[in-house]
């Protein structure tokens, strides 16, 4: 490409997008007279890539690429005390903007991130991140690690993230404590997804409440399931039982039984162990009853591109951007910090 990174950057994010979220979050920028908000959400961009050491290495490294990138801008601050004391007034609301831009970027340029076959196609899944333990994060997350003979268990942030199976872009993300579900946050993240969408998840996420919130926001879902999910078929005696393989199940609870079983179609898949060639089954679930419009050969498709999808995307978040720990000592800049990773994956 000839052109230049600060090309490349003005056109994902234009200058018709920042003025207007600038107007939108008025506030932040009034008073302010080094950091406005392009500027605070570029170095917190850089500071994410960068490889230094240091937070202080990362914000002298980030400063100097957004001199160079932006000549003609007015320049950022020098010190990292009051870049910190900006970046915490930052609304969270503004991230959000960023990612609904991003998005409509690749639509712009008609790229389809998600499509698969004949399905717009997200995968979602979970990962930690783990924070210094100071009062304020106890306070703030809990403790989520289980304490030791050496001291109490720690606290940790959680990510619940859809990438858009297509191109293996990062989409859309939800973040909280890591004593929060990660059922809820995905939740939250298929109803923000286009309608009739796909969302292809690994087994724990499924739930009674869950699938029929789904099933009532037009999403469609595809998700691994184990001897943990309990469900069942209409006048299965034991010798079907022997014999039957797929088809029409129904995910009724026992305390849900006052109300009507949730229809749900169950597909066997037969894995090869690559090491010892040993054959086993997998199962998948899905509120796609209509096989015509999902086969058994684009359910193993999907399902197994959700690997790359999910656990290949968050092994380059975590470990060559290094997000896997977070520094800052409070709830309100690892927050943002947080963010800011997210946003620099997501630009990648």
């Amino acid at each position: 490409h000839r052109l230049s990174l600060a090309a490349c950057l003005s056109e994902i994010l234009p200058p018709s997008f920042w003025k207007q979220v600038r107007q939108e979050f008025n506030d932040f920028d009034s008073g302010q007279t080094r950091w406005s908000l392009p500027l605070c959400w570029y170095t917190g961009v850089f500071m994410a890539l960068s490889t230094a050491g240091s937070m202080q290495e990362r914000f002298e490294c980030a400063c100097e690429c957004v001199t160079e990138l932006y000549i003609k801008r007015k320049r950022c601050g020098k010190t990292l005390a009051g870049y910190t004391k900006a970046l915490s007034r930052l609304p969270l609301a503004f991230f959000a903007r960023v990612r609904s831009r991003m998005q409509k970027n690749l639509e712009a340029n008609r790229i389809q991130a998600a499509r698969v076959g004949r399905w717009d196609a997200y995968a979602l899944d979970g990962s930690k991140q783990n924070i210094p333990r100071t009062q304020p994060h106890e306070l703030s997350y809990g403790l989520t690690t289980k304490g030791t003979a050496h001291g109490a268990g720690a606290p940790q942030l959680q990510v619940v993230a859809a990438v858009a199976m297509g191109k293996n872009v990062m989409w859309d993300w939800e973040c909280a404590s890591a004593l929060v579900g990660e059922r809820e946050m995905a939740l939250r993240i298929i109803a923000r997804l286009p309608a009739f969408s796909l969302a292809v998840l690994d087994a724990g996420f499924l739930g009674y409440e869950w699938a029929q919130a789904i099933q009532t926001l037009n999403r469609h879902f595809l998700v691994r399931v184990g001897s943990n999910v309990r469900l069942w078929v209409e006048d299965l005696n034991k010798t079907m039982r022997a014999e039957w393989k797929d088809g029409e199940v129904w995910l009724w609870p026992d305390g849900k039984h006052r109300l009507a079983p949730l229809v749900l179609r169950l597909i066997r898949l037969e894995t090869t162990a690559q090491a010892s060639r040993t054959k086993n089954e997998m199962w998948l679930v899905t509120n796609v009853l209509d096989e015509s419009k999902l086969t058994r050969v684009e359910a193993a498709d999907l399902y197994q591109k959700r690997w790359r999808a999910n656990e290949c995307t968050f092994r380059d978040w975590k470990k060559t951007l290094d997000e896997s720990k977070l520094e800052s000592r409070t709830p309100d800049m690892a927050e943002r910090e947080q963010e800011l990773g997210l946003c620099a994956m997501q630009v990648l």
